[in-house]
C-alpha cells in the first residue's frame, strides 16, 4: 500500500498559551558568531515575554518549533500507528490527525486543518526478490530532472530542493533507529519514498492539495495516482543528456543514419541487433538516454516513427527483464525492471 509518510505545516498566525512552562517549552538562544542582531522577544495569550532565537515543543506524536519564519509542525501519522506499516487517507488518518489537533491546542493557538503544508513525503514498502544491495547498480541507471543522484548508506538518493526520491534499505533504517538488531521485517525489505519539499511541489504532485483539510478530500486511490505519476514521470523516465555517456554521440548518430539509408524498411530492428539492451545502457548511461537519442531531432525521424521506436524499445527493455528473471539471470536491467514493477507499475 501507497500510504504517508513525513508532513510539515507552516502558519505565522499562532499563539502559544504558556511560554514560562518549562515542562511543555524548550528555548533556543544560541547566536552565531558575529551576530549582532537582537534576540527576539515572544509573547504568549497570557502576555508572558520569552526571549529566545525559537521556541520548541517536541510530543511523541508531533513537534511544534517556533522561530522568525513562523511557527512549523512536523509529524508522522503512519509511524504513530506502527513502525513500518503505512497509513492512506480515510478514517484511521483522520482520527490521527483529530488526535494530534487536540494535543497542539494545549500548547498553541493555531488553525491546524488550514495551515500551509510545506512537506509531503508518499511512500512504499516492498519485499523484494534479491538482498537490497543488488539493487544499487540498477538504480544507477535513473536520473531526475535537473535533480543530483547518489548512493546514500544502504539507499539512493535522486532529488533536488524542491522534490526527491528515495530508495533504501528498510530494514537496516529501523534497526538503526530502534537500536534493535532483532526486529523482524518482510525479508529484502525496501522503501521507495517521494518527498515533497516545498509548498509549491506539494501541490504540483500530490493533487493540488494546500492544508490538511484538502488532504482529508482525497481518497487512498488518489495517493497512488499522486506517487506512481511522480515515480513515472520525474524518476523513471528522466535523465541528464550526455552523462556517463560511453559512445560518441555524433558517431552513433551517423551510423543511425546509414543504416536508414540502407535498409529504409528495417534500420531501427537492426540498430537495436547490433546493440543489446544491456550494451545499450552501459554505453548511454540511461534509459532514458537511449530514448533521448531515439528522439533526437538530429536523427530527422517523424513524430510517428520516434513513437513507434520508443514503444519498441520499452517493450524490449520489459521483455529482457521477464526473461532474465525467468532464466535466473540478474542483471541491472532486470534488477531496475523488477523494481519499476514492483512500486510503480
Amino acid at each position: 500500500m501507497i500510504g504517508i509518510d513525513k508532513i510539515a505545516l507552516h502558519t505565522r498566525d499562532f499563539k502559544p498559551l504558556d511560554l514560562t512552562d518549562r515542562s511543555v517549552w524548550g528555548i533556543a538562544s544560541n547566536q552565531k558568531q558575529g551576530s549582532t542582531g537582537d534576540i527576539p522577544t515572544w509573547v504568549d495569550s497570557k502576555g508572558h515575554t520569552t526571549q529566545a532565537n525559537s521556541v520548541y515543543h517536541n510530543h511523541e506524536l508531533f513537534n511544534l518549533t517556533i522561530d522568525y519564519k513562523g511557527c512549523v509542525i512536523s509529524l508522522n501519522p503512519s509511524k504513530i500507528k506502527h513502525e513500518y506499516n503505512l497509513v492512506s487517507t480515510g478514517v484511521e488518518l483522520k482520527e490521527t490527525l483529530s488526535t494530534i489537533e487536540t494535543e497542539i491546542n494545549k500548547v498553541c493557538s493555531l488553525d491546524f486543518k488550514n495551515m500551509s503544508m510545506t512537506r509531503f513525503d508518499l511512500a512504499r514498502n516492498e519485499s523484494l526478490d534479491f538482498p537490497i544491495s543488488m539493487y544499487f547498480g540498477g538504480l544507477r541507471l535513473l536520473r531526475g530532472k535537473r535533480s543530483e543522484s547518489r548512493n546514500e548508506p544502504e539507499g539512493f538518493y535522486i532529488g533536488n530542493r524542491t522534490h526527491q526520491s528515495i530508495f533504501y534499505n528498510k530494514e537496516t533504517g529501523l534497526k538503526y533507529s530502534l537500536g534493535n538488531s532483532n526486529f523482524i521485517t518482510p525479508p529484502n525489505f525496501m522503501r521507495a519514498e517521494c518527498r515533497l519539499m516545498k509548498s509549491l511541489s506539494v501541490k504540483r504532485y500530490a493533487n493540488g492539495i494546500r492544508n490538511i483539510n484538502d488532504l482529508l478530500e482525497l481518497s487512498p486511490s488518489d495517493l497512488d495516482s499522486a506517487y506512481r505519476n511522480y515515480f513515472n514521470r520525474v524518476i523513471f523516465v528522466r535523465s541528464k543528456l550526455g552523462e556517463q555517456l560511453k559512445i560518441d554521440w555524433n558517431d552513433e548518430i551517423q551510423l543511425f543514419q546509414s543504416l536508414k539509408k540502407d535498409m529504409p524498411k528495417g534500420y531501427f530492428s537492426y540498430w537495436l541487433q547490433l546493440n543489446s539492451i544491456n550494451t545499450l545502457m552501459e554505453q548511454f548511461g540511461s534509459i532514458q538516454s537511449i530514448k533521448d537519442f531515439i528522439s533526437s531531432a538530429e536523427l530527422g525521424e517523424s513524430r510517428s516513427s520516434v513513437f513507434r521506436n520508443l514503444k519498441k524499445l520499452e517493450q524490449l527493455i520489459a521483455l529482457k527483464g521477464q526473461l532474465d528473471k525467468q532464466r535466473n539471470v540478474v542483471t541491472d536491467a532486470s534488477l531496475l525492471q523488477e523494481i519499476k514493477q514492483r512500486f510503480v507499475a
